[in-house]
């Protein structure tokens, strides 16, 4: 995209199919609601690798779906390896939490040189 006009694709999708995309440099998506392909810790913010995070779902929650599988009879907490809480989700905006600093910064940069 080199002649491209695009300054950033802002997306409310939160599947991470827009990085799938080669020929859209990755600093220029912005993940508004966040993305189910990353985890972190809500309370301290401390990331958590995602295949770690996986692996830790597989391991930790109870699967309602097939509750005969070798999975856990009962779930219990990811904790954060930081701050040692509960806390540890994909990175994605819930319902009355505040999006991320990402698109505020990012937004504040582009706006004032958009061409419509």
């Amino acid at each position: 995209l080199p002649d491209s006009k695009l300054t950033r694709i802002y997306t409310q999708n939160i599947d991470g199919l827009d990085h799938q995309c080669t020929e859209i440099p990755k600093q220029k998506i912005v993940n508004v609601h966040g993305s189910i392909s990353q985890a972190a810790c809500e309370g301290c913010g401390e990331g958590m690798d995602f295949d770690d995070f996986c692996r830790a779902v597989e391991t930790h929650i109870k699967d309602i779906y097939h509750p005969e599988g070798d999975g856990p009879k009962e779930s219990k907490p990811i904790l954060c390896n930081k701050c040692q809480r509960p806390l540890v989700k994909p990175k994605t905006v819930l319902f009355g939490r505040s999006l991320p600093p990402e698109f505020f910064e990012l937004s504040e940069e582009d706006l004032p040189t958009l061409d419509l």
